[in-house]
C-alpha cells in the first residue's frame, strides 16, 4: 500500500471556491494541482468552457428544430 494520496476532485458551482481549496488542498498533500477549465483551454481542445456550452446549446437545438 502507498503512502501517497489519490487524488481529489472538487466539484461545485462556479464562484464556489474550488480552485482556491484545490491549491490548498493539493499543497498540503503534496500532489501537482489541476484546474480542469485551464486543462480544457490547453491544445487539442484549446476552447472555454463558454465556447463549448455555445457549441453543445447549438447542437441540442440543431437537433431539436429538424
Amino acid at each position: 500500500m502507498s503512502d501517497r494520496p489519490g487524488n481529489v476532485f472538487l466539484v461545485g458551482p462556479m464562484g464556489s471556491g474550488k480552485t482556491t481549496i484545490g491549491r490548498l488542498v493539493a499543497r498540503s498533500l503534496g500532489l501537482e494541482f489541476f484546474d480542469s477549465d485551464d486543462e480544457l483551454e490547453r491544445p487539442p481542445l484549446g476552447r472555454s468552457l463558454i465556447q463549448i456550452s455555445i457549441g453543445t446549446i447549438a447542437s441540442i437545438w440543431a437537433l431539436a428544430t429538424s
